[in-house]
């Protein structure tokens, strides 16, 4: 065997090295971000559940009480296994529109934040004549 093939089996060895340690990088760098987006999906999940449960809470309020929200309705943490997910709610009469309000729940955790928004009708008392007996 002469210098010069010995020289170069060398240098392919070294290049096809440095093909593979590419590739290698740029296949961990993808494995990462895709892992990071699923501790994010995860997050954003339950996130969305809980907002979806306050929802729900701000849907069984009457007119007064979306007048004025009640504080334990306002804003809080969440019980276990949730401690570390909090909320705040809001609700607002809709500018031009007769009984009808916009109602949003922010829950933030692990430094992603999900907002949930919905309009609701709350009707006022409507004042008139009582029916007459027997009809």
């Amino acid at each position: 065997m002469s210098w010069r093939s010995d020289g170069f089996v060398l240098l392919e060895a070294v290049l096809a090295l440095a093909i593979v340690s590419l590739f290698a990088v740029a296949l961990l760098a993808t494995v990462g971000g895709q892992v990071r987006t699923s501790e994010q999906a995860g997050v954003l999940l339950v996130a969305s559940a809980l907002a979806e449960d306050r929802q729900m809470a701000l849907e069984l309020l009457d007119r007064e009480a979306f007048l004025d929200l009640p504080d334990s309705l306002a804003a809080g943490v969440f019980a276990e296994p949730f401690t570390d997910f909090r909320w705040q709610a809001t609700v607002a009469p809709v500018e031009d529109e007769y009984d009808l309000f916009a109602a949003e729940v922010t829950v933030a955790g692990f430094g992603h934040a999900y907002t949930r928004r919905t309009l609701v009708h709350r009707s006022g008392t409507v004042v008139g004549q009582a029916p007459e007996a027997g009809r």
